[in-house]
């Protein structure tokens, strides 16, 4: 099972390495150091009977990097967790919630809720949590590390969901989608799978923030049907993984008949 190939070493080396590759000496080995790697990643992929990708993006990269097939299989999302029996209240805020690292492009989500006066929560952890708390403005609240309790209460209150990063799946996007939320994606990478533009999110095209405020202003003139967001979500609930990866695998273990 794949999530992805080594981003790093593959097609975002820039994002990951670039002031690395800008030091001279040091630039020069850690190039050497990705190229060894890429030959080690080609010749261990090729041990492989079978590639099961997190997503159609994913499944394209295996194909592009290994030379090798894959079949889709979405990673497990305890989805349950975010159901309640009565239709969640919504609190006029939009949640960009995750890993606080540089691909993620929360960035770009509080510059264009910032520009457009629109309440904003940010919640995660990670490196990046400084720079966001400096750029955050009057309308951008970020929550540091939220507990289990806020997290889900925090998805069942946003209008909307933003996921302006290239994820190779989005399990955040899922949660979000079970409880309720509609979501606001870049056209790029594992959103391709489950956003389906006026049922269950809107797409912005290009990474800018008036391609992002066009989009929130798109997603604000829609009635989203939550119902229809939690039924979507189910897709890809625990369940649903456990029946397809046993398929799949009682699939590739069948004994051959001559």
């Amino acid at each position: 099972y794949i999530h992805s190939p080594m981003r790093y070493v593959w097609d975002q080396q820039e994002r990951y390495l670039g002031r690395v590759f800008q030091i001279p000496l040091i630039g020069f080995l850690v190039r050497a150091l990705t190229t060894a790697l890429r030959v080690w990643d080609v010749t261990s992929s090729a041990r492989v009977d079978l590639f099961v990708a997190n997503s159609t993006f994913v499944k394209n990269r295996v194909r592009k990097y290994y030379g090798r097939r894959s079949v889709v299989i979405p990673p497990p999302v305890d989805t349950k967790r975010f159901i309640t029996g009565e239709p969640p209240t919504k609190e006029g805020y939009l949640l960009a919630a995750g890993a606080f690292v540089g691909y993620k492009r929360f960035d770009l989500a509080i510059a264009a809720c910032e520009k457009l006066g629109r309440k904003l929560v940010v919640a995660g952890q990670g490196p990046l949590l400084g720079s966001l708390r400096r750029q955050a403005g009057r309308h951008t609240t970020v929550i540091d590390a939220p507990d289990d309790a806020t997290w889900r209460k925090l998805m069942l209150g946003a209008d909307g969901f933003l996921f302006p990063g290239v994820e190779d799946f989005g399990i955040t996007a899922i949660e979000a989608m079970a409880s309720g939320t509609p979501l606001i994606a870049l056209k790029k990478g594992g959103a391709l799978d489950f956003v389906k533009e006026g049922e269950t999110g809107v797409f912005f095209e290009g990474e800018t923030v008036e391609s992002l405020c066009a989009a929130i202003g798109k997603f604000d003139r829609i009635k989203w049907d939550v119902s229809a967001l939690r039924d979507f979500a189910g897709r890809f609930s625990r369940e649903m993984f456990t029946a397809k990866m046993r398929a799949t695998i009682e699939e590739l273990t069948e004994p051959e008949v001559y």
